[in-house]
């Protein structure tokens, strides 16, 4: 679902394709760990051709992967936070038996605590595990989600997990500054699945920060 903009792969494949006898160097990949040769040149070609998005690349592999211990700069801006996300009261036992089970397919967890997503017994106690809070309306659905600047990991597993449950055209988005700089985030709902999408925020040839689309 997820997947890096074209001109990122253009460029890449660009600088890959132009010159077998160039050998690129990076120095913000750890390249010994990749074991593909041509997955090692490309991502030296991709940090040569764009260095900036290639940080975001990075970030954004080892938030989703703990490959790396987060730190405070992955805390999500809660006065960033814009949800419109509902989930009908009466669906409320389904969700949280289907979600929790896809959660604890996770082998390893960042930020999350597994013994709280085993100990959660409804759907509310299972999203607070999550580190987000629901928000009711009067009859008891979920309307909204919030999170208070809590450091998160697993909020795309989280998401996906809930998805079949959430009314179409909901979404959730935020903002969060990472060590490559702040990044924005969006989950949409359609039909019961969800579609994440990703910016970065760059600047023009005027100094203008502007947002760039990623995945």
């Amino acid at each position: 679902m997820k997947k890096i903009i074209m001109g990122t792969l253009i460029a890449g494949s660009v600088l890959f394709a132009s010159d077998k006898d160039v050998e690129f160097k990076g120095n913000l990949f750890d390249l010994n760990k990749v074991k593909s040769e041509e997955m090692r040149d490309f991502l030296a070609a991709l940090e040569s051709a764009l260095p900036s998005v290639s940080k975001v690349i990075k970030d954004y592999y080892e938030a989703k992967t703990c490959n790396k211990e987060l730190d405070m700069s992955y805390r999500i801006d809660e006065d960033t936070i814009k949800s419109n996300l509902f989930i009908d009261k009466n669906d409320f036992s389904n969700a949280f038996i289907k979600a929790k089970d896809t959660i604890l397919q996770q082998q390893e967890f960042c930020r999350v605590g597994k013994n709280e997503v085993l100990d959660a017994e409804n759907l509310e106690e299972l999203i607070g595990a999550m580190r987000w809070e629901p928000r009711l309306d009067e009859q008891g659905n979920i309307i909204a989600i919030n999170n208070y600047g809590l450091n998160v990991a697993e909020e795309d597993l989280f998401f996906t997990s809930i998805a079949p449950f959430v009314k179409t055209a909901s979404f959730v988005e935020y903002e969060r500054e990472t060590y490559s700089g702040k990044q924005k985030h969006r989950f949409e709902y359609m039909n019961g699945e969800v579609n994440e999408k990703i910016w970065f925020i760059d600047s023009d040839n005027n100094g203008n920060e502007i947002w760039i689309e990623i995945v």
